[in-house]
């Protein structure tokens, strides 16, 4: 486990529930760019606090616990939604897939990662209430800007396009997506734990809810893209997942919508 700097759990302000939990173990962040701020607390199991604005994490820590579940993600421990939200969630044993270690192994990685993305997505979801996600994206394709840098990666699998385009297109075309699968909404290689290769689990699910698997397979080729600086793992991942399983369509559609800002 990669620990950063030690924090001072006096400064955090915790709920009482979380200050008890924690005792004296040892407290260190691991923030990304998110915008939540994430710590690793060692104690003899260790375990991850998520600390973000209020009611943030609700779709996360419900599908987090249901993915527990199904063994595919850690059990959470606390969820508190207070003046902020507290996601304390144990520990997953093994690296996250851009470790040196498998990042040595672009092939063997690349089929974990679309294996993996297919477990996920063969969940049944009946009776499993949460968000439409792809409404949520819909919504957001009206308000932002697309980046060509996303696009150019994916486009040996989605086709040329364009950022002053994209929009229109998703538009007319938003009648082929389905909400039919649990999706982790930001399906990347740091968002899968491994542990001497067998998958333990996914992790951050902010941006997860129920919605089209193209959309986790479009995020997936252009991380395999974004790490490898080429399309030839992202093939294997294609291969791996099913390609009968795959709509080129919806895959170009998802494409569009993975490149918004």
């Amino acid at each position: 486990m990669q620990q950063n700097k030690r924090v001072n759990l006096e400064t955090l302000c915790l709920p009482s529930k979380l200050i008890k939990w924690i005792g004296n173990a040892p407290l260190y962040e691991n923030s990304g760019l998110s915008g939540a701020r994430t710590f690793y607390i060692d104690n003899d199991h260790g375990a991850f606090l998520k600390v973000a604005p209020s009611k943030s994490l609700f779709v996360s820590s419900k599908l987090q616990s249901h993915l527990a579940k199904h063994s595919l993600s850690a059990p959470i421990i606390l969820y508190i939604s207070k003046d902020k939200d507290y996601l304390l969630s144990e520990s997953l044993k093994g690296k996250n897939g851009v470790s040196n270690k498998y990042l040595s192994k672009p092939d063997r990685l690349s089929r974990t990662f679309g294996l993996s993305l297919k477990l996920l997505h063969e969940i049944d979801i009946a009776n499993f209430t949460i968000k439409n996600k792809m409404s949520d994206l819909i919504f957001m394709a009206n308000n932002s800007l697309f980046l060509q840098n996303h696009l150019d990666l994916l486009s040996d699998y989605i086709g040329i396009s364009y950022a002053e385009t994209a929009k229109e297109e998703i538009m007319s075309s938003v009648g082929i997506l389905n909400n039919d699968s649990i999706i982790h909404g930001d399906y990347c290689l740091p968002n899968i734990i491994l542990d001497k290769w067998r998958f333990k689990g996914f992790v951050d699910f902010d941006e997860g809810g129920i919605g089209d698997r193209h959309y986790d397979i479009a995020w997936g080729l252009w991380s395999l893209a974004y790490n490898f600086k080429s399309s030839e793992y992202g093939q294997i991942f294609l291969d791996a997942y099913g390609r009968e399983n795959i709509d080129k369509e919806a895959l170009r559609v998802c494409g569009l919508l993975a490149s918004m800002e």
